[in-house]
């Protein structure tokens, strides 16, 4: 009976224990919480948001060879914490594996945030500079490794149901593939295989309204809407906290 009385007195702390914790890392001004680094708060997010919607370049529309307009890329508060996280899970990897990326000038900066519709000095632009640097220089030094027709046809049939140009069949895209086309295909699948543990051991809780996930290729589809891909999951969705739409 004592030991009973023990037994219960324990569960009840360790659940009082857990409440406390969820109660911690459960806060709607918290966009994602990064075990053993910085959490990223949603003040942050919605910053590079409004700083991007400042910036945002509204000539960079264009025409397609149909006469129909191609909305130019627009960054959405999904795809700036995808980075902001990706770039902790880089940061790390690169870290522990000696990967630096390029640094780059203003003018490369420049054009960097030009390539997302946004106009120089856009703060966001420097950030993904590094993030997609990364990508770059730790994709170089993933382990090469066999690609299967099933991660292919995955990649395909994301962009496909997006609204790929020219709607083609899947062989019928493959063979139309670049040699440079199909060693960024090789690399970046290689390294979401080396990125995947990394973001496992980062303890990483994003908030249910943002994507449990960040992107290592994307496309944007012609309403300039970022389609992902190839990404790498991160967190338990189920240990988020459900707020309002983050727009």
């Amino acid at each position: 009976m004592q030991r009973a009385r023990r037994l219960a007195s324990v569960a009840v702390v360790a659940a009082l224990a857990v409440a406390g914790l969820s109660a911690c890392r459960s806060a709607p001004s918290t966009a994602a919480y990064v075990g053993g680094g910085a959490d990223i708060s949603q003040d942050e997010v919605d910053a590079y948001y409004q700083d991007a919607t400042a910036h945002f370049d509204n000539a960079a529309d264009t025409k397609a060879q149909d006469g129909s307009t191609i909305k130019a890329p627009r960054l959405s508060r999904q795809e700036i914490l995808g980075t902001l996280v990706g770039l902790d899970v880089l940061r790390s990897f690169g870290k522990a594996n000696g990967i630096t990326p390029q640094a780059l000038t203003a003018d490369q900066t420049d054009q960097v945030a030009a390539s997302l519709s946004l106009s120089p000095g856009a703060k966001f632009a420097p950030l993904y500079a590094e993030y997609q640097g990364y990508l770059v220089a730790a994709g170089a030094k993933a382990p090469a490794q066999q690609v299967t027709e099933a991660e292919v046809r995955d990649i395909f049939d994301r962009w496909h149901t997006a609204g790929m140009p020219g709607n083609p069949t899947f062989e019928d895209w493959v063979g139309q593939l670049q040699q440079q086309d199909q060693q960024l295909l090789t690399a970046r699948l290689a390294l979401q295989q080396e990125l995947k543990p990394v973001a496992t051991k980062m303890d990483i809780v994003v908030n249910p309204r943002y994507p449990s996930s960040f992107s290592l290729l994307s496309v944007f589809d012609t309403q300039g809407r970022p389609v992902r891909l190839l990404d790498v999951p991160v967190g338990d969705p189920d240990e988020a906290v459900p707020v309002t739409d983050a727009g």
